[in-house]
């Protein structure tokens, strides 16, 4: 079967075809357009972290999601700061992970009521985590004994200053 006739009987422009057959376009490339700057590992990274974030009880703003990903690029080298990252390219990442997703914020005083209930548990489990990390640092660190020493200044005056020499 021809190019030409399979584009025909299958609805796909010929030229697409072409492409595929040829290998200028791998086969599978399943989206038009440039590709995204960050590899599919580094979103994972970067969504991994909003993730363990959101399971803390911090959510971030698409603008802050967006900052990350930019400082991120900056770092790899991928991008500089006078070209960041958009709101555009924040909507491709949402949908290249659909796990994620956008939630309206909550009031501040229901915030601050449930961080104030001790059976917050993402707050909890943050400090429990936080006293076990510790814990084990301070275990493999053996510090020698501080002393804590005062320091006295004495301060000798010359004659020329005592006032009881001055006088006779």
């Amino acid at each position: 079967m021809s190019v030409l006739g399979a584009a025909c009987q299958f609805g796909v422009p010929p030229q697409t075809l072409r492409d595929r057959v040829k290998g200028t376009i791998d086969i599978d490339t399943v989206k038009s357009g440039k590709s995204p700057v960050l590899s599919a590992e580094e979103e994972a990274l970067i969504a991994d972290h909003l993730k363990q974030m959101a399971s803390l009880g911090y959510g971030y703003t698409r603008t802050e999601v967006v900052d990350i990903a930019t400082d991120y690029a900056v770092i790899a080298g991928k991008r500089d700061h006078n070209n960041p990252f958009t709101l555009r390219w924040h909507s491709g990442f949402m949908g290249r992970w659909p796990e994620l997703k956008l939630v309206k914020p909550r009031s501040l005083e229901l915030q601050r009521a449930k961080a104030g209930n001790k059976e917050n548990i993402p707050v909890s489990a943050y400090f429990s985590d936080l006293n076990d990390i510790i814990t084990k640092a301070y275990s493999r660190i053996t510090l020698p004994p501080v002393l804590l020493l005062e320091e006295i200044y004495v301060f000798k005056r010359s004659p020329l200053q005592n006032p009881q020499q001055q006088q006779s």
